[in-house]
């Protein structure tokens, strides 16, 4: 008699069960996964008329700046851009502490020790006090990238907001960023005029 009782409420749970599974797997499936796609503000065709050319020639790539700006490269592998004369030398610590720059950064694919994985839209730890906070995918030229807002929480407790963007090249990627947010906004205009051999 008191199997006959448990029966019915067994069925019960598991119908429960099933009905509760069933509706969680049809919400996870009709929810559209965003993917935001940036694309770089391009420049003005009367702007571009006043820009220099930059070319990359072992990285295959090149990329217009405006006439009064200073361009300075140590090898093939670092190019930076500002408003003011630059003075980088080797070795230099952290130029972006001493100029207000743009910094253009070859890394090798054997050196990329930052994989980025989380989704668009989540945070990933990076490190103690690095995370991801939104990673947006980005089309330049014909290059796959993203432009990735990190927050930084080393200094006391404050979030600093930065910005890169990564283009993947055939064996490794260019990094790309600024030490302000007035250059930020340069970097958009000058990605826009990036092009690939």
């Amino acid at each position: 008699m008191k199997q006959k009782g448990l029966a019915p409420l067994l069925v019960i749970v598991l119908v429960a069960v099933i009905a509760v599974g069933g509706y969680l797997l049809y919400q996870k499936q009709t929810k559209p996964v965003s993917q935001l796609v940036v694309q770089p503000t391009p420049i003005s065709a009367e702007e571009s008329t006043d820009w220099k050319t930059y070319t990359n020639e072992k990285y295959n790539y090149q990329f217009d700046y405006p006439t009064n700006w200073y361009i300075q490269t140590l090898g093939d592998s670092e190019v930076y851009l500002s408003d003011q004369k630059l003075d980088i030398k080797n070795g230099m610590d952290s130029p972006s502490l001493q100029y207000d720059l743009i910094d253009i950064s070859y890394i090798p694919a054997n050196q990329i020790d930052m994989q980025v994985t989380a989704p668009v839209g989540t945070q990933q730890k990076l490190s103690q006090f690095l995370y991801i906070q939104k990673i947006s995918d980005l089309k330049i030229g014909e290059r796959p990238g993203a432009k990735i807002n990190f927050v930084d929480q080393q200094n006391n407790n404050k979030n600093q907001s930065q910005t890169a963007y990564w283009i993947g090249l055939d064996d490794g990627k260019l990094q790309i960023s600024a030490t302000s947010s007035a250059k930020l906004k340069m970097i958009d205009q000058i990605l826009s005029t990036f092009r690939f051999n």
